[in-house]
């Protein structure tokens, strides 16, 4: 049975433990974020379970030196006792690994986050990107 919660707190939380594992390149706490059998998308490549999710992560985030998530203005649709769904906005900066210009993409997530026996978690993950600018590379990289 799942623990009445709000819904946004539930959002925030697993978002802020998201995009902080993400960003620290620390990926095996997500385990705690994701349920094992998540669906998840960014842009046309599918990704089916949470092995496949880390080893997505892992393959993407070597091309960057660093990066920076920030998830906000979340909608919660639908509420059930231990389901609802979720629209937020995204805004993803990287860094590349040697000299190319930073590259920073704005979009949505589209989330459907349910309970379980270990915890609210994000059993679907849909990125969608609105915009993607690309500038002179920081000075950090020079």
């Amino acid at each position: 049975m799942a623990v009445q919660r709000d819904p946004q707190q539930i959002v925030s939380e697993l978002f802020d433990a998201y995009c902080d594992h993400i960003d620290q390149r620390n990926l095996e706490p997500l385990a705690r974020v994701f349920t094992p059998d998540c669906q998840v998308s960014f842009g046309g490549v599918a990704i089916d379970g949470f092995p496949a999710l880390l080893d997505f992560l892992r393959t993407g985030l070597a091309r960057f030196d660093a990066t920076r998530h920030v998830v906000s203005d979340s909608l919660v649709d639908e509420i059930s006792p231990e389901r609802f769904r979720c629209v937020s906005r995204i805004r993803a900066w990287h860094r590349f690994v040697g000299n190319r210009p930073d590259l920073t993409i704005v979009g949505h997530y589209r989330n459907v986050f349910v309970s379980t026996d270990e915890g609210w978690r994000i059993a679907e993950h849909r990125g969608s990107e609105q915009s993607r600018t690309t500038g002179e590379p920081s000075l950090e990289s020079s």
